[in-house]
């Protein structure tokens, strides 16, 4: 059995994302490639560009959806997706952590949010534009079936 699909995932700036998708292009330009960069609450990537330069630039070069993963919590993602969509040809990517993190006194990072709130912050990023939900940081199986039971109870599945 093939790959199916490539995810550049965690992406620092748009242009070491072009390279990544120029490279996957190069080597199987049939391969279905999606790009996801942290992105911070004002939509900047960490070393360059903004999500909105992502999107237009890399559904021009061929990624089958752009978006943003780990970066801060849903909650604070709205404004960023809403813009990213209103350029997007391509479906739009949310797979936010759980909130930001605090360490705690044993090392260990704490996220903020739980399940329930997660969910209902994520299918906000859907209302705004995302057709690609997932979690990152934080995150458990249990909060991908939260969002998964609001969308479903919302007819947002499908």
């Amino acid at each position: 059995a093939g790959v199916d699909l490539l995810i550049a995932e965690t992406m620092l700036s748009v242009e070491e994302t072009m390279v990544a998708l120029d490279a996957a292009n190069s080597v199987c330009p049939e391969l279905p490639v999606m790009c996801s960069l942290t992105l911070a609450a004002d939509g900047s990537a960490i070393y360059g560009g903004s999500g909105v330069e992502a999107v237009e630039t890399l559904q021009e070069m061929g990624a089958s959806a752009v978006g943003l993963n780990c970066s801060v919590g849903p909650d604070q993602l709205e404004n960023v997706i809403r813009n990213m969509a209103a350029v997007a040809k391509v479906p739009v990517l949310a797979k936010p952590n759980a909130g930001m993190p605090v360490i705690n006194e044993k090392g260990e990072a704490e996220y903020s949010m739980d399940a329930r709130s997660f969910a209902r912050h994520t299918v906000a990023l859907a209302d705004a534009g995302a057709r690609v939900l997932g979690g990152c940081c934080g995150t458990t199986p249990e909060y991908i079936r939260a969002v998964r039971e609001l969308l479903d109870r919302r007819g947002m599945l499908g």
